[in-house]
């Protein structure tokens, strides 16, 4: 892995300690964060299993009853319905939004299905119009079944493209920027030691020359000291001589 193009320093490698704690403990929130994704994905997954096993029977007790309604009206009961269509419906779909572990998915209701409600305008002698009702109720189960297979569906979707998101990056912490910045730290700390051996010889050096110096020094001094007292004995000498020559003459 190669490291950084960094100048290396102590400066630089505290900047890169502190790069490195931040980059653990980033990785280890988004892995926090990818196992509570993981959690409710299960959730999630296991809900619309069980939402989208039970959508086909509720689909097939909506067209039983509607097949019943058709029986029990003693014909066809489309011309029934069309008449008693509304200008507006009275299905309403409303929109929120829930947060699954950091994630805002979109959540879908049915409200205002007037399930309670009967028209008296679609009964008929034969009670082919309770019928109907009984229909409109079980088309109306299956109907807010799909609204929660439909936000089922966003949030698996939502939370799994986020999930995808989350792991490439705890992936790219984990084998990209954290063993570069390692690398940069190894860098950095040979460098410093290289250049602590070479300040460490370069001492040594400087001493061996000073103590070199101060021996040559010394030798030159204690020189100067003999050869000065060679030039006071010589001298003495000298004066001794002239001192005989004087008392023989």
């Amino acid at each position: 892995m190669s490291q950084q193009q960094v100048f290396p320093s102590n400066m630089a490698l505290l900047q890169q300690k502190a790069k490195l704690k931040s980059a653990n403990k980033g990785k280890d929130l988004l892995k926090k964060k990818a196992d509570a994704l993981k959690m409710q994905f299960r959730v999630i997954l296991k809900q619309l299993i069980d939402k989208k096993r039970n959508l086909g029977t509720s689909y097939s007790d909506a067209l039983i009853y509607l097949a019943r309604a058709n029986y029990a009206s003693q014909g066809d009961i489309s011309k029934t319905v069309e008449e008693n269509v509304k200008q507006q419906s009275d299905i309403k779909l409303s929109l929120k939004t829930k947060n699954h572990a950091g994630v805002v998915c979109p959540e879908f209701a049915l409200f205002d299905l007037e399930s309670k409600r009967i028209n008296r305008e679609m009964l008929g002698i034969t009670g082919g119009g309770h019928t109907l009702n009984i229909a409109k109720k079980h088309f109306m189960e299956y109907l807010d079944l799909i609204i929660q297979i439909a936000t089922l569906q966003t949030s698996y979707k939502a939370i799994d493209e986020t999930l995808k998101i989350t792991n490439r990056r705890v992936n790219a912490l984990e084998y990209i920027v954290v063993p570069r910045i390692r690398a940069t730290m190894h860098y950095i700390d040979t460098e410093l030691q290289e250049r602590a051996k070479e300040d460490k010889f370069r001492i040594k050096k400087v001493l061996e020359n000073k103590k070199r110096h101060k021996e040559k020094a010394e030798k030159l001094k204690e020189k100067d000291k003999e050869a000065d007292k060679e030039e006071v004995q010589q001298a003495i000498y000298e004066e001794e001589d002239d001192d005989d020559e004087n008392i023989l003459f």
